[in-house]
């Protein structure tokens, strides 16, 4: 089960706009940050591996369009952030595809998208190319720790990555059934670059940032 595994013989197709969770983050009750991975496409592997640092939960989201949806929303009830990992260019990609989903649930979370930037690509060996834009193993567990301050316990309060995860398996049900009622509170959200945006009860989320292009 993996990136060079002999075909099945077998032809089995798959369910059709479904994702599947491949890792579950092992920590066990609610200490620490809760972040998922949502891997499309060839990077699932890199980011089982980066997972297994940062004990993150890591799902196989395997459709852009149609979005697993209620996949999404059950996955984002019980973390803390959201992470967006893709081969190709992150404007107007897949991860954009999931932040309009979250805005219309009016889901507000920390979203980092990793992804191609929106230049020229230089030719080369494809693997190295992609660490080179932070798309490796270790590339991307770099660049979460970076975006979500993990080695900043103060300021990782202040992106609310330790607010209370709902424990209630009701509760997570309820969100993922019901499009658009996610909770959102007014107050601040603090950005990557330090700055705040303002959130205003019943307004669009505003977007998350995006991250693309060579590692600091």
């Amino acid at each position: 089960s993996g990136a060079g595994v002999a075909p099945l013989r077998g032809l089995e197709g798959l369910p059709f706009g479904k994702g599947e969770i491949r890792r579950e983050r092992k920590g066990e009750g609610k200490e620490g940050p809760h972040i998922a991975i949502l891997a499309f496409g060839t990077l699932l592997y890199p980011a089982l591996e980066a997972a297994e640092a940062l004990d993150a939960t890591v799902v196989n989201m395997r459709w852009a369009k149609p979005l697993d949806v209620e996949l999404l929303l059950e996955v984002a009830v019980r973390h803390h952030a959201l992470v967006t990992l893709e081969e190709g260019a992150t404007m107007g990609g897949a991860g954009s595809a999931v932040m309009e989903a979250l805005a219309a649930a009016q889901v507000t979370m920390p979203v980092l998208q990793l992804g191609l930037p929106d230049v020229f690509i230089e030719h080369a060996d494809p693997a190295r190319l992609l660490a080179l834009q932070g798309l490796d193993a270790d590339g991307t567990r770099r660049l979460i720790v970076k975006f979500l301050k993990l080695d900043d316990d103060q300021q990782g309060r202040d992106l609310g990555l330790h607010r209370d995860i709902p424990g209630d398996e009701d509760d997570r049900t309820e969100l993922a059934e019901r499009p658009g009622k996610g909770q959102r509170k007014a107050g601040k959200q603090r950005r990557a670059d330090g700055r705040e945006d303002h959130l205003d009860e019943g307004l669009p989320a505003r977007g998350a940032e995006r991250r693309g292009g060579f590692l600091d």
